[in-house]
Order: structure tokens, then C-alpha cells, then sequence
């Protein structure tokens, strides 16, 4: 159906959402000040790996749904051109190594769909401070998609043409699932989180470690809406091999990986076991 996100598997408000590039922002997790976050519960999709120096970043994929905040905005990563790549996209990030630049503004990975802050800054859609202030930089993810057809950056995709996630309401049959309601996610001691799966919901929520240097946890929320705890279906734990350059440069190898990796997906308080 015209109103049929590919990314979710839902209907959409706005199918014209639908007719853009999706639009993938790099969002930060440290230092702890920063928190809450803004946007990322409008995201489809949100992308969470390590980056060195014992900490973890979030790369948010914006599609069926818009942010009018979205950020605080930081650098970008060399995994950061493969991921938007994979979906026709174009990316907003808070600089970069000049290694990581070369990389995400070639023509043949993102080149101008490439968005650096440091070389964009027309107010909306990128209002704030400068990327390594506690206030940040947020974008209107609107905004910069509308400024980016303007542009002639946008390719203007047509629906059917970003390659559709399979969803069903049944397992599939030929697996074998293992009850997990709640699933640890350890980088270091610094940064953690878990997912507890509500059964009246069907979601699992989201918790992070308190800034206290105990091993408790509090509510992950978006500043959009501070009420609403950070919450999702469907959980993916990719394996993957990382190339390490120095302390805080990596590159993750997912278009370049050698063999089938290791995969644990969740759903339903249920995790199967697979590969990708």
C-alpha cells in the first residue's frame, strides 16, 4: 500500500514521508549531561554500537516519521557511510576524523548526501551550539529533508524502492525461540544498558546506568517527551568484526564482512538464534 513504511512494516500518517531519502542522524550518549536525548523514539530504525574509549553512539534512521528535534548531533563514523548506504540515505553528523570525512564525502559512498555540521549552518533546520557543548547542535529532520530536495541532493525515492524489511505475526516455524525477558547490554562499566520486556505491551523497554557509579538503572526517555520511556518490537544483535585504527577510530565491517556473523534477534519476549 502507498501508506506501507518498508522500514516498520506499519502504515504511516503521512505517506508523503515515504516519497524522501531517509535521513540518518548521528546522536550522542556521552557524556552523561547530554542526556535525554531528542528524537529517538520517532526513529524507525536506531543503530547502536561501540566507538571506542569505552563508550557506545547512536545513529537514528528518520523515515515514516519526523523529529522536530533531533540530536545532540556528534561525529560521524566510517560504519556510519556503510549503514546510510544500505538505505538510499543521507547522513547529519557532527564532523568527523579527516580519514572518516575522505570516506563519507566520496562520491561512491555518500558524497553529498554527506551532511557535516561544521560546513552546514543555516537555522532551521540545524539550530545550537557547536557539537562538543552540553546545549549541542539538533536538527528538524523535516526541515533538513525539504532544504535537501531543494538542494537537488535528495533522490526522491519512489515507494518500492528501498528494499522491504519481512515482517509477520507468526514466528517462523523452522526456528527454535528461547523465552528472554530482559537482555543486558555491557560496552564497559560505564556504559550499560538492558531492554525489559513489558507482556502487556509486547515491547521491551529501555534502561541505561544511572550516573552515580552504581550498577542501577533509569529509564531511557526522549526529551520530546520525557514521560514516554524509550521502547521498541524488535531487537537485533548483530556480531561483526571491528578494525581497530587507534582508540577512537574503528570501522565495523558490514559490507565488507568475509563470512556469515552471528545474529540474535528479539521479539515477542522471544530471541531466536541466526545468522546475516
Amino acid at each position: 500500500p502507498y501508506d506501507y513504511n518498508p522500514l516498520t512494516g506499519q502504515t504511516v500518517v503521512y505517506p508523503e514521508n515515504l516519497l524522501r531519502s531517509p535521513l540518518m542522524v548521528k546522536i550522542s550518549n556521552y557524556p552523561r549531561d547530554i542526556r535525554p536525548q531528542a528524537g529517538l523514539s520517532k526513529a524507525d530504525i536506531v543503530f547502536e554500537y561501540y566507538i571506542g574509549a569505552f563508550v557506545n553512539r547512536f545513529l537514528a534512521v528518520f523515515y515514516g516519521e519526523n523529529a522536530e528535534w533531533a540530536g545532540p548531533i556528534r561525529s560521524g563514523r566510517l560504519i556510519d557511510g556503510q549503514l546510510a548506504l544500505n538505505y538510499h540515505a543521507a547522513l547529519v553528523y557532527g564532523g568527523a576524523d579527516e580519514r572518516v570525512d575522505n570516506v563519507l564525502e566520496d562520491p561512491d559512498v555518500l558524497g553529498d548526501k554527506a551532511i557535516d555540521t561544521r560546513e552546514y549552518s543555516q537555522c532551521p533546520p540545524l539550530c545550537g551550539e557547536e557539537t562538543h557543548s552540553l546545549e549541542g547542535l539538533y536538527v528538524d529532520t523535516a526541515g533538513m529533508s525539504e532544504e535537501l530536495f531543494l538542494d537537488g541532493f535528495d533522490s526522491q525515492l519512489k515507494p518500492g524502492e528501498l528494499e522491504k524489511i519481512r515482517f509477520s505475526d507468526e514466528l517462523p516455524s523452522d526456528y527454535q525461540s528461547i523465552s528472554v525477558k530482559e537482555l543486558e547490554i555491557v560496552f564497559s562499566d560505564l556504559c550499560r544498558s538492558k531492554w525489559v520486556f513489558d507482556e502487556s505491551m509486547q515491547r521491551y523497554f529501555r534502561w541505561e546506568e544511572e550516573d552515580d557509579g552504581s550498577l542501577n538503572y533509569v529509564e531511557t526517555v526522549d526529551l520530546l517527551n520525557p514521560e514516554w520511556q524509550i521502547q521498541v518490537e524488535n531487537i537485533a544483535i548483530l556480531y561483526s568484526d571491528y578494525v581497530v585504527y587507534d582508540v577512537a577510530l574503528h570501522d565495523i565491517r558490514i559490507h565488507y564482512a568475509d563470512n556469515a556473523m552471528p545474529g540474535r534477534f528479539f521479539r515477542n519476549g522471544q530471541m531466536v538464534k541466526g545468522y546475516w
